[in-house]
């Protein structure tokens, strides 16, 4: 796992200057297999003596055209598109699902399958994306999408719905992490903050206008379509990919000839169950914990414990596998976490999923508890921030693309989300629609520069056949603390529900049968119904109602303040080359075509 091989063709990449120079916090940390022989290597690259076998020797994937790169591009945001919207598009048609399927009990887990899917399969399709390929890979999680979808368009019962929310849920896992993976194959990295850019807005985007396109079929056709809906765009997505994609797969099997069982072999398969499990029993016990069982409740606590021994045993195999070249290849290395400012890639991801998951979640609820808007509504007022987020999502990716610094987008984006995290906190019942609206937005202009951006920072410090891994183990953080984000949420919301309505001041002033609607795991239910019955509620409950949930929320936004301080984690983060470990930068390019023009310059000629 040292420095060969990883020479690349100066035609393939560009870069902005040389390392030696502009980088500043160098990390000193052990770095293992990941970056192991990185410094050398680097000053390798320097040489700028002609070496023609690098030179016809080139690592990854062949260069392909602009307008290739833009095609694939569009085709992968239109799959990360229909993969958002499933997220949220249920949201507003669960009335009408539950109406129909003739069950109220089995309403939640039609999100939370998805979600329990997604997280538990993405630690492996990295590894499968190595040693099969990339696109064979995305192919099988395009079609388990497909199939997933047919499902519940077709689901006759609830058990159904849920059962192809699960394969939903495995294919989705599948296309979030490779187009991450395939677009880091086919760009160079100094290119690729304006394509991932793309990528992150597309997730905003969708996202948003999830609630909206579902509550529109759900009216004007049937709740099935928001199923549906998949498969026309999931069937033209893959046909194009897989015509326009090549199979490539990781550097270390790009020449295997092993047969498919020596290579099933070598998939961590322990490693895949262990970190499934653990993750479902995590979020399961994020999910149940004050809402279905106590948290106090011995299978809560059984669930979290449980849960974290297994991480413990996982991580620990890991290790022990990285060590051994005989024994299957981690899905998640630990050497991925020794260096300092991967380390802080992956931490600042983790925290700004989760309060950028607890605010967008939480946000629609506020709108429809504290102003009285309908689900249609809350989404309306959300689109200019969805559209905010979106847009300087793709605007940094662009100028992290042309000019190398990630850095200050980083810490600008930080500083603008500490803010107006605080600023959310002081909106009340009184608050008039401009702050509603414009608060929201300021905070999605913090939160959308830096949704791609701390991949590209990991990227910086991995070696080419180290993509794969290093970017599913990013979209896991992501993915774990975006559901981590609702979980934290959704308790601190409920606590505070439940105090108030145990205040002898507020029982006085509320009718009986508004106490039990209005506690700490029934209030996220009555919104509908109070919103339903306004008229029939005196001008005064109302208000203190509407207190009430303001006051619960201003909690939320306090405790998302707090969990800001993770974004000091951009602390561990220095400033690197944008380029992958082992290429050539800008400054190293041009030094090579120098020397090459030397010496062909100073070969005998023609004399004058």
């Amino acid at each position: 796992m040292g420095a060969k091989d990883e020479t690349i063709s100066p035609t393939t990449f560009s870069n902005l200057s040389d390392s030696s120079n502009t980088r500043s916090g160098t990390d000193n940390s052990p770095e293992n297999d990941i970056i192991d022989g990185a410094h050398e290597k680097d000053a390798a690259t320097t040489d700028v003596t002609p070496d023609t076998d690098a030179v016809a020797r080139p690592t990854g994937p062949p260069p392909i055209s602009n307008a290739k790169k833009g095609l694939i591009a569009g085709l992968l945001s239109l799959s990360v598109l229909i993969v958002a919207l499933d997220q949220t598009i249920v949201t507003t048609s669960l009335p009408d699902i539950v109406a129909a399927l003739k069950s109220s009990s089995g309403y939640s887990w039609v999100g939370a399958a998805y979600t329990l899917a997604c997280a538990g399969v993405l630690p492996a399709y990295g590894r499968f994306a190595d040693i099969f390929g990339r696109k064979i890979t995305l192919m099988v999680a395009i079609l388990l999408f497909i199939l997933g979808s047919g499902i519940c368009g077709g689901a006759s019962s609830i058990n159904m719905l849920i059962g192809g929310r699960v394969v939903q849920g495995l294919g989705g896992g599948g296309i979030s992490a490779l187009v991450n993976i395939i677009i880091s194959d086919i760009v160079a990295l100094h290119q690729r903050g304006a394509f991932m850019g793309m990528l992150g807005a597309t997730w905003a985007i969708g996202g948003a206008i999830g609630p909206l396109i579902g509550g529109a079929l759900t009216q004007n056709v049937s709740w099935r379509w928001c199923f549906y809906l998949n498969l026309p765009i999931a069937g033209f997505t893959m046909c194009m990919l897989f015509l326009l994609l090549k199979n490539n797969k990781g550097l270390e099997y790009e020449n295997d000839t092993r047969t498919v069982w020596q290579k099933l072999l070598k998939i961590d398969f322990c490693g895949i169950i262990l970190v499934a499990g653990a993750t479902v029993l995590l979020l399961l016990a994020l999910d149940w914990g004050g809402t279905t069982h106590p948290w106090g409740s011995g299978i809560i606590i059984a669930f979290l414990v449980v849960a974290f021994v297994l991480y413990g045993i996982f991580l620990t195999l890991e290790w022990f596998q990285d060590q051994r070249e005989n024994y299957p290849r981690p899905i998640m290395p630990p050497s991925l976490f020794a260096n300092k400012t991967r380390l802080g890639g992956y931490l600042f991801t983790f925290f700004h999923s989760i309060v950028f998951m607890c605010i967008s979640y939480f946000m629609p609820f506020m709108y429809q508890s504290v102003y009285g808007k309908s689900p249609m509504g809350s989404a309306v007022y959300l689109l200019p921030q969805a559209f905010v987020t979106g847009g300087l999502s793709a605007g940094a990716g662009i100028f992290i693309a042309k000019t190398g610094h990630y850095l200050p987008v980083m810490w600008i984006s930080s500083v603008i989300i500490i803010v107006f995290t605080g600023m959310l906190s002081t909106l009340d019942e009184t608050s008039n629609v401009g702050k509603r609206i414009c608060y929201v937005m300021a905070w999605g202009a913090g939160i959308g520069p830096v949704f791609q951006a701390p991949l590209v920072v990991i990227h910086t410090q991995v070696e080419r056949k180290n993509i794969a891994i290093s970017t599913t183990t990013w979209s896991f953080v992501r993915m774990l603390g975006m559901s981590i984000g609702i979980s934290i949420g959704g308790v601190v919301f409920q606590n505070q529900m439940e105090d108030q309505i145990s205040d002898p001041a507020i029982i006085r002033q509320l009718p009986e049968w508004l106490l039990e609607p209005l506690s700490g795991t029934n209030a996220a239910a009555a919104t509908q119904m109070l919103n339903n019955k306004g008229s029939d509620i005196s001008a005064h409950v109302l208000s203190l109602v509407r207190y009430m949930y303001s006051h619960a929320f201003k909690y939320v936004f306090y405790t998302c303040l707090g969990l800001c301080g993770g974004l000091l984690s951009v602390l561990l983060i220095g400033k690197h080359q944008v380029k992958m470990r082992g290429d050539l930068g800008k400054k190293e390019k041009q030094e090579k075509r120098e020397a090459e023009n030397r010496a062909l310059s100073e070969q005998p000629g023609e004399s004058v």
